[in-house]
């Protein structure tokens, strides 16, 4: 049971604490009918591991596109403490369109611990180095279960368009359109990104099927996401998800809680170039359609997600891949930034708690297999033997 213990009046926020009789404060809070339906919403959510702590709910203005809102990110995120905002004419704390995640220091006003607002993130390469571009949401409107975010990017002459479709359903997911207009002589990949504080590789345990296992103790020192890779603290782990069994990655928290991004639906092509690379080279070709999951450490903050097309470091492996085949460098790809290019692509997220690791990987990796479904491929074994006999 969840009780709302407060309100925060230049945000219009909403605290929420677990297990704690509700606030006296309760009968004075704004319209209490949209309030009494935050409580529900939240009611069913389960946020285990967060016993006691306080949650903040802030909002603009109190409309029902934001209880809508609230419940999609809340299944998504409920380890996180979040606000939204949710339509072109309103904006969020920072004046800007989006989705953002604050935390309520006890009965503080929030403080902001992700970054304010789901933006969408570009990797511009001109030929020589690349470079990260944050774009915002210049609007975001409900439709259904659906949430349509719309953002736009200038490069030179060329206009990238992104339309994101976030999907409220019993699965929260992200279907992505970039379409660009007009050229460029630079290249761009797309991501995903989720902000997560608190947060350090030690502490944290990951799950990349058939390649990464809980912390670094697990892999050879230079392996993709070994222990050389955060040599200096800080460390970014990119993985192809064509490296993969299943285009998956997870991460275990200290309090049991976990969340997962998974690719329902891998294309995997890429070029004969592509193939014979073992030198670690730089590729911009529209048609490589495979992703990377990614996470990245700073400090105690972890940056997780999904590129497209996908790039691969710090560490990498040459085509005698492992082990002798390890590459302390980044395989960049891309897409060029060309009339008519577009980009789809489909992401799938999940939140759970697990008592352990174990527990974890194995739950994560049926999750994965149920949504990937796939199918044995059948071949023809007395066409097979007759082949080799001939």
């Amino acid at each position: 049971m969840y009780f709302i213990t407060g309100c925060n009046r230049m945000d219009n926020a909403i605290l929420l604490q677990s297990d704690t009789p509700a606030s006296p404060c309760m009968d004075t809070l704004p319209r209490k009918a949209v309030l009494w339906e935050y409580e529900r919403v939240y009611r069913e959510v389960p946020m285990a591991g967060r016993r006691g702590r306080f949650y903040c709910f802030a909002s603009c203005e109190p409309k029902p596109v934001y209880i809508q809102a609230m419940k999609t990110i809340g299944l998504l995120f409920p380890m996180l403490v979040l606000s939204a905002a949710s339509c072109s004419e309103n904006t969020n704390r920072i004046g800007k369109p989006g989705l953002c995640c604050l935390e309520s220091g006890g009965t503080q006003a929030p403080k902001e611990t992700a970054k304010p607002s789901w933006k969408v993130r570009l990797e511009i390469f001109d030929g020589t180095s690349d470079s990260t571009l944050y774009v915002d949401y210049a609007s975001i409107e409900k439709s259904g279960d659906l949430f349509c975010g719309l953002a736009t990017a200038r490069v030179d002459e060329a206009v990238i368009r992104i339309t994101d479709h976030w999907n409220s359903g019993e699965d929260i997911s992200l279907e992505r359109r970039v379409e660009v207009q007009g050229s460029s002589g630079k290249a761009v990949m797309s991501a995903i990104e989720f902000e997560f504080q608190g947060h350090t590789r030690g502490n944290t345990e990951y799950f990349a099927p058939g390649m990464v296992y809980g912390s670094t103790d697990n892999l050879s020192s230079n392996a993709i996401g070994g222990i050389d890779v955060y040599e200096k603290v800080d460390g970014r782990m990119w993985l192809r998800e064509d490296r993969l069994p299943a285009p998956l990655l997870a991460f275990r928290f200290e309090d049991g809680s976990s969340f997962s991004i998974l690719n329902p639906k891998p294309n995997g092509q890429t070029l004969l170039a592509d193939a014979h690379d073992v030198s670690g080279q730089t590729i911009i070709d529209e048609d490589l359609r495979f992703g990377s999951l990614f996470a990245e450490q700073k400090g105690e903050i972890l940056k997780a997600g999904f590129a497209y097309p996908g790039s691969e470091g710090e560490f990498t492996y040459a085509g005698n891949t492992y082990p002798g085949g390890q590459l302390h460098q980044w395989r960049n790809r891309y897409h060029p930034i060309k009339d008519g290019l577009t980009q789809s692509y489909t992401v799938a997220f999940g939140q759970s708690h697990h008592p352990d690791f174990q527990t974890f990987y194995s739950s994560e990796w049926e999750r994965a297999f149920t949504k990937l479904a796939p199918k044995v491929n059948h071949q023809d074994i007395e066409l097979a033997r007759k082949t080799m006999l001939s």
